[in-house]
C-alpha cells in the first residue's frame, strides 16, 4: 500500500524571528524551526514579528509587522511609502551600510560564480542617497471601483500600485510633477485607455513619454500641451498598438491630426511639444550627447559622470591604442574614449543607436577616431565585422545578462591586453570573469558603483589584464 509522506508543517501566519543576516535582494534572513524566512524590513541583529505572506517548501517569505529589538544600523526611513512601495528595499539602513553590503556581495559573488579574487578593492563611487535618479516609469491604472487613476509605483509582493505624491530618490524637479499628474490623469476623457507614463531628466530639460492605447481626444491632447507649457517639459506621445479612430457618419476619420501625432506599436514616441534639444552633458570631457528620452541613459548623473572617468584611468588609452566599446549605446563611453586620440570603435545591435552615436560624435568632431557598427553581441558569431587582431584594449557595458558570448571569443583578439566591464548584475559579472580566468586574464581591479542608492541593486566596474 502506498501512503503519502507526511507533509511539514506550515508556517505559521504570524511568527517572532531573530535576524541572523542581509541577503543579496536587501531582506532579513531568520529562521523559525529550521527553516529560512526572508523577511521584508529587517535587519542583521534584529527581534522582529513579521507577517508571512508566501510559504514555500524550503523557504517563506514575510513582512516585518513590529521591531521589538532594532538593529544599531536601522534609521528612520526619509521615504512616506516605504516598505509600501517596492522601488527601494533599503531605506531603513543606514547608508554607509548599505554600501558595505553591497561590496560584500559583489565580492561574494565572485567567488561563488567565477571563482575570481580581485587583487584591489576600488574605492565605491557614490552619490547623494536623495534627489539623485533622473529617469522612471510611473505606472497608471484605472480603478473601477474610485473611478480614478492611481499613479504611483508597483509594490514587490503583489505588483499593486502604491499611489504616491512624491519620491525622495527621483530628481526634484521630476518629483514636483507627481502630485499634478494625478489631477491630470483623472481630468481627461480617455483616464481608460491610458498605459504609463516615462520621466527623463538627463539634461538641462525634462521630458515626459505618455503611453496611451488609443487616440486622445481633442480635450485630452489640449489638456497635456497645455501641462507640458505650464511645467516646461518636452512632452512624446507613443500608442501601444495600431490606432483605429472611431469613424463619422462618411467614414472620415474622428481627430485626425491626433491620430497623425501617434505612432503605432514598436515605433518611438513621438515628440509634440518642445522646450528645448533632449541632451545631456559629459562636463568633464566636455561633451554633448543628444538622445530620445526612450533610449537608454544611465538613472545617476553623478554616478555616470564618475564611472566614466574611472573607466577611462583604467583604460589608460593613447593615441596608439586601438580600443572596442561593446553595447556602445549612444557613445556614453566610445566618445570619451575618443578624446583620447586612440581610434575607437563602439558596437551596439540597434541601427537607431549606432545612428544616434554616429551623430553624437558628428557633433563633438570626433569622426575621424570614432566609428560604430551594428552587430547582434549575444550572437557566437558577434565579431564578424571586426578585424579580430587590431584591438587591444576593450570596454563592456552589457544588460544583465551579461556578454557571455564575448568574453567567451576574447581569444579571437590577439593583441587584446586589457579589458574594462562595466557591470549591472555582479552574478553575470562574476561568471563573464570565471571565464576570462580560463582565457589567461587576471582580476586587477573592481569596485562598486552605488548607482541606486536606497536600493539593492548594486553595478560594479572591473578590470581584467592579459597574465
Amino acid at each position: 500500500m502506498y501512503f503519502k509522506p507526511k507533509r511539514k508543517p506550515g508556517l505559521p501566519k504570524s511568527l517572532p524571528l531573530s535576524i541572523d543576516d542581509l541577503s543579496d535582494d536587501g531582506r532579513g534572513i531568520g529562521r523559525y524551526k529550521g527553516k529560512t524566512v526572508f523577511v521584508r524590513g529587517a535587519l542583521p541583529q534584529e527581534q522582529v514579528r513579521a507577517e508571512v505572506y508566501a510559504d514555500h517548501s524550503k523557504y517563506g517569505e514575510a513582512q516585518v509587522t513590529t521591531i521589538e529589538q532594532p538593529s544599531p544600523d536601522r534609521v528612520e526611513s526619509a521615504c512616506d511609502y516605504f516598505p509600501r512601495c517596492g522601488g527601494c528595499e533599503l531605506h531603513h539602513l543606514k547608508i554607509d551600510e548599505q554600501r558595505s553590503h553591497k561590496e560584500a556581495v559583489l565580492l561574494r559573488q565572485l567567488k561563488r560564480f567565477g571563482d575570481v579574487e580581485p587583487e584591489q578593492i576600488l574605492t565605491s563611487v557614490v552619490s547623494d542617497w536623495s534627489g539623485y535618479r533622473q529617469r522612471s516609469r510611473v505606472s497608471l491604472v484605472y480603478d473601477k471601483r474610485s473611478q480614478r487613476v492611481l499613479v504611483g509605483f508597483r509594490r514587490k509582493r503583489d505588483r499593486q500600485i502604491v499611489p504616491v505624491q512624491d519620491c525622495v530618490v527621483l530628481e526634484p524637479k521630476l518629483a514636483s510633477l507627481l502630485p499634478s499628474l494625478s489631477e491630470l490623469c483623472n481630468r481627461m476623457e480617455g483616464r481608460k485607455e491610458l498605459g504609463h507614463i516615462e520621466l527623463v531628466s538627463a539634461g538641462d530639460v525634462p521630458a515626459l513619454v505618455l503611453r496611451v492605447t488609443s487616440a486622445l481626444s481633442e480635450h485630452d491632447t489640449n489638456l497635456w500641451m497645455a501641462f507640458a507649457a505650464e511645467v516646461q517639459v518636452n512632452l512624446y506621445l507613443q500608442a501601444g498598438r495600431a490606432l483605429g479612430a472611431k469613424k463619422g457618419s462618411k467614414g472620415r476619420a474622428k481627430n485626425d491630426v491626433v491620430q497623425e501625432q501617434l505612432p503605432v506599436q514598436g515605433q518611438r514616441a513621438q515628440l509634440i511639444y518642445e522646450v528645448g534639444p533632449q541632451s545631456y552633458n559629459l562636463s568633464s570631457f566636455q561633451l554633448t550627447l543628444n538622445y530620445h528620452p526612450q533610449d537608454f541613459v544611465q538613472a545617476n548623473k553623478t554616478i555616470n559622470e564618475q564611472m566614466v572617468a574611472l573607466a577611462m584611468e583604467l583604460l589608460a588609452l593613447h593615441s596608439e591604442d586601438k580600443a572596442l566599446d561593446l553595447f556602445c549605446g549612444l557613445g556614453n563611453f566610445s566618445l570619451p574614449m575618443a578624446k583620447s586620440g586612440a581610434s575607437i570603435t563602439g558596437v551596439e545591435v540597434s541601427e537607431y543607436m549606432v545612428g544616434q552615436a554616429t551623430v553624437n560624435a558628428q557633433q563633438n568632431d570626433l569622426q575621424e577616431t570614432v566609428k560604430f557598427l551594428t552587430a547582434d553581441l549575444s550572437k557566437e558569431n558577434w565579431f564578424n565585422p571586426l578585424v579580430a587582431n587590431e584591438y587591444n584594449k576593450m570596454l563592456l557595458d552589457p544588460p544583465r545578462d551579461g556578454a557571455k558570448q564575448i568574453v567567451e571569443a576574447v581569444d579571437k583578439f590577439k593583441q587584446l591586453n586589457s579589458i574594462v566591464y562595466v557591470s549591472c548584475n555582479p552574478a553575470t559579472l562574476a561568471r563573464d570573469a570565471g571565464i576570462l580566468k580560463d582565457k589567461g586574464f587576471r582580476l586587477k581591479k573592481v569596485g562598486l558603483l552605488d548607482m541606486f542608492p536606497q536600493t539593492a541593486h548594486m553595478e560594479a566596474i572591473a578590470h581584467f589584464e592579459k597574465c
